[in-house]
């Protein structure tokens, strides 16, 4: 696996990496082999602080200046149960409904 930055911008490029991403099952408290991923490829980019906190993944810009990027968000995924679900070239949307 290659740095994050390796897609030279290519949409294609992109849409592989989303792609790959989105194949990884990553349900609620499941969600380490995503994580491992990620590490992985933000781990490869020397510019960048990795923190593994569980199944988090923090990064941060590592450049000495006096403002960084900070990227974090969550990896789970909603169980595939969606009630509604929308899909084109572009755009893939859903909604959730718990399990009565």
């Amino acid at each position: 696996m290659t740095c994050c930055a390796s897609t030279g911008g290519h949409v294609s490029d992109l849409l592989a990496l989303a792609a790959e991403l989105v194949a990884i099952p990553s349900l609620s408290r499941k969600e380490a082999p995503l994580a491992d991923l990620v590490e992985r490829r933000l781990g490869a980019c020397a510019w960048l602080d990795v923190e593994r906190l569980g199944d988090n993944v923090v990064a941060r810009t590592s450049l000495g200046r006096r403002r960084r990027v900070v990227v974090a968000g969550h990896l789970d995924t909603v169980p595939p149960r969606a009630t509604s679900r929308r899909a084109s070239r572009a755009t893939c949307s859903g909604a959730w409904v718990p399990p009565t």
